[in-house]
């Protein structure tokens, strides 16, 4: 291998470093946005930073259904909510290290069907 080759990958590994820092240091503030959003009850602006994040390749990650499952429940967005809680669920049972974050969906889940029975019966 030539040195200019050599040289050359060098340069292309260091910026490929460098643009997956800033990534997942983007990522990061991202959810950290989306959590504050969600604190103050700003839970179109937090499904929004949390929906960033998964573009940019966190769609593996349960934690970010849940969170948007959580800020639909506060919408009153139920459908969406389920739908998000069991990608969560869906997501957990993959990894090799479960989170809560499967018996919280599975919960959040519970709640939410346990209330449109409810309803119905009214």
């Amino acid at each position: 291998m030539s040195k200019k080759f050599k040289k050359f990958w060098l340069v292309i590994s260091g910026i490929l470093i460098i643009l997956g820092i800033v990534l997942a240091a983007y990522m990061h503030y991202s959810v950290q946005s989306g959590l504050g959003f969600m604190q103050s009850g700003e839970y179109e602006k937090a499904i929004n930073s949390f929906r960033k994040v998964q573009s940019l390749g966190g769609h593996t990650l349960p934690s970010l259904y849940f969170l948007i499952g959580t800020c639909y429940i506060e919408l009153g967005k139920y459908d969406e909510a389920k739908e998000n809680l069991r990608k969560a669920i869906e997501l957990s049972l993959h990894r090799q290290n479960k989170t809560n974050i499967l018996e919280k969906a599975k919960m959040l889940l519970e709640d939410i069907n346990s209330q449109n029975e409810e309803e119905k019966r009214r």
